[in-house]
């Protein structure tokens, strides 16, 4: 029961690969999947400067560069608590993700390993699931 009642107070925080529970009471209850640049250090003070329209970009465009490999995204609408997707080999009417929102949480299937790159931000991507913060 106790790390349920942890788990309640926290909010998952991805940074450089690494993975913390830090606590919060910015975000929604429970967890919250958030993407921060930069190297794991033994505190981490968050800020999120308002985000612009060249760090939340169309799926299509922010994903352009694994295009080759990729199978399918989804995202979590925590509002609506409710599923998002983009399939590249469905017709666009059939995908509820339009757009990566800097900050948002992704899984990410590609068919082979491979490197996603917008903007100046780069991830390695390995076959399969990936969890991916987006930076923008």
């Amino acid at each position: 029961m106790m790390a349920l009642g942890i788990a309640l107070l926290c909010s998952l925080l991805m940074v450089g690969g690494g993975v913390w529970a830090v606590p919060s009471d910015d975000y929604a209850t429970n967890w919250n999947v958030i993407g921060v640049g930069g190297e794991p250090a033994s505190s981490v003070e968050l800020t999120i400067n308002p985000s612009t329209d060249e760090d939340n970009p169309p799926v299509a465009t922010g994903l352009d560069s694994i295009s080759d490999w990729l199978v399918v995204v989804y995202g979590f609408d925590n509002a609506t608590k409710t599923w998002t997707w983009y399939n590249p080999s469905w017709p666009p009417g059939a995908n509820t993700l339009d757009a990566l929102y800097m900050g948002s949480g992704y899984w990410t299937n590609v068919g082979d390993s491979c490197t996603l790159t917008y903007e100046t931000s780069t991830y390695e991507l390995y076959t399969g699931w990936n969890l991916i913060g987006w930076l923008g």
